[in-house]
C-alpha cells in the first residue's frame, strides 16, 4: 500500500472553452515550455489564456472579478466557490464534470492510485484570514465530488493550513510540515510507501513540503512530478508523470551521518544506517526510478562497507573468528582492497592485548567511562592470561583454570614443590581464574624458573623499580616493581569498578573524581591510566610486536579500528564522486 501527499494550487483546475481547456492559475513563465507540438491556433489560444480566463469568470454565475489597488483581479476562491455551488446540485454534476478537469493533479492521482495501489491522499490547502483570492479551500470540494465518480475508493483528506501564518512563511511552514510528517509516522507502517507532489501552493509550500518529505528519512520515499505539456492541457488530458527519488542526495545526508558516526566510533550507529540506505536502494531499483546500474554500483559499495564495519564491530566485541566471517561476505570486486584489514585480523598477527588497550584509548577520548572501566577489567586479564603462557604455565593447568598437582609436583622438582607448598595448596583450594590467584600462580614460576633454571628474562616481573609519571600515584614516590607493581596500580579501579555496579552508583565523572581522592597509596590516578597502559604495553614481559607498538601506542592511530574507519569513510566519499 501507498499514500500520496500533494500540496494542490491554482494550476490545478482547468475549464473548458471552444478551442480546449484552459488552468485557471497558470500565470507562471515556465522555463523549456515545447511548443513546437502546438498548431498556430493553439499557440493562439494559449498566449491568450489569461484574457480568455477573464472574461469566462466575468459572466454573471462565474463572477468572480474583483478590484485591487485599482486593477481588475480573478479571485479563484471566489471562483471555486461558485463553480462548488453549482457542483453540489445533483443535476448539474454530470454536465459540470464535463466543463472542468483537474489536469495537473488529475495525472499524479492517476498514476498514483494505478501503479501503486493509492488508496489514501492527503491534500493541503490554503483559507487564510483575511481571504485572499489565490485559497485553495474550494477547489478540494470540488476535486472530491470529480474524482468520486472515477475513483470512488479514493479518500481524498483535506490537511488545511494554519490560519495563524502565512503560506510565505517559509520558517513557520517547515516546522507545520514537519509536524506533519511526525504525526504521520505514527499512523503508517515501515513498509508503506509514500508519494509526494510538490507542483502546487506557494513556492514556500512546495520547498517545505520538499524539505521535510525527505528529512524524515522513509526507506520508500519517492516523488511524483507531472511533465508540463500545454497540448495535453488544452485537450483537458491529464499529463504524464516522471518519479523522482533525488537519492543523491540523500545519499549525501546518510554518509555525513555515518562519518559523524564514526568520528565517535560507533560502528553499530553507521550499520544501522547504511542497512536502511540499503533498503531504500533496492526499493528505488525495483521501481526502476534511477539508473539501475549506477545504483547498482553504489549498492555494491555500501554492502562492502558494511561488511568492513562488521569486523570492527565484532572486533570490539574481541569475537575475531566474526570479524574474519565479515571480511569474508565482500563482494569479490572489493576482497583486495582489505589486504592491510585481512593482515591485522589473521591468525598470525592478531593480538588481543593491543585490541583491548586500543579499545580503552577509544573509550578514554570518547570519555565514557564505565566502558573504560570495564574493558580495563579484560585487558588485566587477558595479560595475566598471557603471562602464564609466556612463562611455561598452561602445561600445568586443566582447562587453563584448575593445577595438574602431580604434573606441577613431578616437573618443578620435590625440594621447590615442598619450599613452596603454601602458595601450591592455595593455588590448587580453587580455579585459577581472578587476578589474585594468576598473580600467584606467574610468581610461582617466575620463582622457579629464576631459581632452578637460571632464568633472568623474567626478573622484572617484581624486581626491577619502574618510575611513573609525576602525580600517578598519592604519594612521593612516583615508583613501582616491576610489571606486577604496574598492574597493582590498576586493583584499586577494579575493585571501584566492582562496588559502583552493585551500589548503583554509575560511573558519572564527579564519582570518578570523588573516587580519585580518596585513593589508596597504591592506585594511579584516573586520568593517569593511559599512561600505564602504555607502560605496560611497551614491557618487554609481554614480548608484543615491536612495529604495533611503535605504530600504535601513544599515537592517534587505534590497531584495527584506524583502519577499518578511514577505509569506510574514503570508500563513501569515493562514491558520492561517482
Amino acid at each position: 500500500m501507498a499514500i500520496l501527499i500533494a500540496n494542490i494550487g491554482t494550476s490545478d483546475l482547468a475549464v473548458k472553452r471552444p478551442e480546449g481547456f484552459l488552468p485557471i492559475g497558470f500565470d507562471r513563465n515556465e522555463r523549456c515550455i515545447d511548443y513546437n507540438d502546438l498548431t498556430d491556433q493553439e499557440k493562439t489560444f494559449w498566449s491568450n489564456r489569461e484574457q480568455n480566463i477573464l472574461e469566462l469568470c466575468s459572466k454573471t454565475k462565474l463572477n468572480s472579478i474583483i478590484e485591487k489597488n485599482g486593477k481588475k483581479l480573478l479571485s479563484f476562491r471566489i471562483l471555486t466557490h461558485r463553480i462548488l455551488e453549482i457542483y453540489q446540485q445533483e443535476d448539474k454534476v454530470e454536465a459540470l464534470s464535463e466543463l472542468i478537469s483537474p489536469v495537473r493533479i488529475l495525472g499524479v492521482i492517476q498514476k498514483a492510485y494505478h501503479e501503486f495501489d493509492v488508496r489514501k491522499a492527503y491534500l493541503f490547502v490554503t483559507n487564510q484570514e483575511p481571504e485572499q483570492e489565490q485559497d485553495t479551500i474550494y477547489l478540494f470540494a470540488i476535486l472530491k465530488i470529480w474524482l468520486n465518480r472515477d475513483l470512488p475508493d479514493l479518500e481524498l483528506i483535506k490537511v488545511e493550513l494554519p490560519k495563524s501564518f502565512q503560506p510565505i512563511d517559509q520558517d513557520a511552514l517547515l516546522n507545520y510540515y514537519y509536524n506533519f510528517f511526525l504525526d504521520l509516522q505514527t499512523t503508517i507502517t515501515a513498509d508503506e510507501v509514500i508519494l509526494v507532489n510538490t507542483k502546487g501552493g506557494t513556492p514556500q509550500m512546495q520547498n517545505a513540503l520538499k524539505l521535510q518529505s525527505v528529512a524524515i528519512g522513509k526507506q520508500k520515499l519517492l516523488f511524483i512530478d507531472p511533465i508540463l505539456s500545454i497540448k495535453q492541457i488544452i485537450a483537458g488530458q491529464p499529463p504524464q508523470c516522471n518519479l523522482t527519488s533525488y537519492w543523491q542526495y540523500l545519499r549525501q545526508q546518510k554518509y555525513q551521518t555515518v562519518q559523524q558516526l564514526l568520528k565517535r566510533w560507533d560502528f553499530d550507529g553507521a550499520i544501522d544506517i547504511l542497512d536502511s540506505w540499503q533498503k531504500v536502494l533496492s526499493f528505488l531499483q525495483s521501481h526502476q526510478v534511477i539508473d539501475v546500474e549506477k545504483v547498482s554500483k553504489s549498492n555494491e559499495l555500501v554492502k562492502a562497507v558494511i561488511s568492513v564495519l562488521n569486523t570492527g564491530r565484532s572486533l570490539l566485541d574481541c569475537d575475531v573468528e566474526a570479524g574474519r566471517k565479515s571480511l569474508n561476505q565482500l563482494p569479490e570486486a572489493y576482497i583486495n582492497q582489505v589486504t592491510k584489514i585481512q593482515e591485522f585480523i589473521s591468525p598470525e598477527k592478531y593480538d588481543n592485548i593491543f585490541n583491548l588497550y586500543t579499545q580503552i584509548m577509544i573509550y578514554c577520548e570518547l570519555n565514557k567511562v564505565g566502558n573504560i572501566l570495564t574493558v580495563l577489567a579484560s585487558f588485566y586479564d587477558v595479560v595475566l592470561t598471557e603471562l602464564i603462557k609466556l612463562s611455561g604455565g598452561n602445561k600445568y593447568l586443566n582447562n587453563y583454570d584448575k593445577l595438574k598437582l602431580e604434573f606441577l609436583k613431578q616437573d618443578l622438582g620435590e625440594d621447590f614443590y615442598q619450599q613452596n607448598l603454601n602458595v601450591i595448596n592455595q593455588l590448587n583450594s580453587r580455579k585459577i581464574l581472578d587476578s589474585y590467584s594468576k598473580k600467584q600462580f606467574i610468581g610461582l614460576l617466575v620463582k622457579y624458573r629464576q631459581e632452578n633454571k637460571n632464568l633472568q628474562d623474567l626478573d622484572n616481573w617484581e624486581q626491577e623499580l619502574i618510575p611513573l609519571p609525576e602525580g600517578t600515584l598519592p604519594r612521593r614516590d612516583q615508583q613501582v616493581k616491576g610489571l606486577k607493581g604496574l598492574l597493582r596500580t590498576l586493583d584499586y579501579w577494579m575493585d571501584q569498578r566492582n562496588q559502583l555496579i552493585h551500589e548503583g552508583r554509575g560511573f558519572a565523572i564527579d564519582s570518578i573524581s570523588e573516587l580519585n581522592q580518596i585513593r589508596s597509596n597504591t592506585g594511579c590516578a584516573y586520568e593517569s591510566i593511559p599512561e600505564v597502559l602504555q607502560i605496560i604495553m611497551n614491557h618487554p614481559l609481554l614480548k608484543l610486536k615491536n612495529y604495533y607498538k611503535k605504530q600504535f601506542i601513544n599515537t592517534k592511530q587505534y590497531y584495527i579500528y584506524s583502519e577499518v574507519r578511514d577505509w569506510a569513510i574514503t570508500h563513501l566519499l569515493e562514491d558520492l564522486k561517482n
